[in-house]
């Protein structure tokens, strides 16, 4: 009877932890919910092939600091060709990006080696 409590015990406080969150953080599957961040400091991640946040929202003349970590074991970019960024990231690299949209519209962001893979995500700029 003892081992039947003691293993019901331990199976309750495994569902317990994946009921709240204490599995592992699962790569997006391109499905799920896109999360959408708007602040003047943002750090990002970029892993192996995704962004995260995938959504970024920015205003005109309001200047954006971007912390992007490579948390991957691959080579990745952060690239945004309309705002004239390109930033190489090998495995565990972080790299500070500083832009100021001058204009509003949606930008994509974007890894040159992943892309096709979905490794991409949107700033949208609002104002102007």
């Amino acid at each position: 009877m003892r081992s039947a409590v003691v293993v019901l015990a331990v199976w309750s406080a495994g569902m317990l932890a994946l009921a709240c969150g204490g599995g592992g953080r699962a790569a997006p599957s391109g499905g799920g919910a896109k999360a959408s961040i708007r602040a003047s400091a943002v750090e990002m991640e970029a892993d192996d092939f995704y962004f995260e946040p995938e959504t970024l929202e920015a205003r005109v003349g309001e200047a954006v600091t971007l912390t992007v970590k490579n948390e991957g074991g691959a080579v990745h970019t952060f690239t945004i060709d309309e705002l004239n960024v390109d930033q190489t990231l090998r495995p565990g690299d972080e790299v500070t990006v500083t832009l100021t949209p001058a204009r509003a519209g949606s930008f994509t962001f974007y890894c040159r080696f992943h892309r096709a893979r979905g490794m991409e995500g949107t700033m949208d700029v609002a104002g102007g």
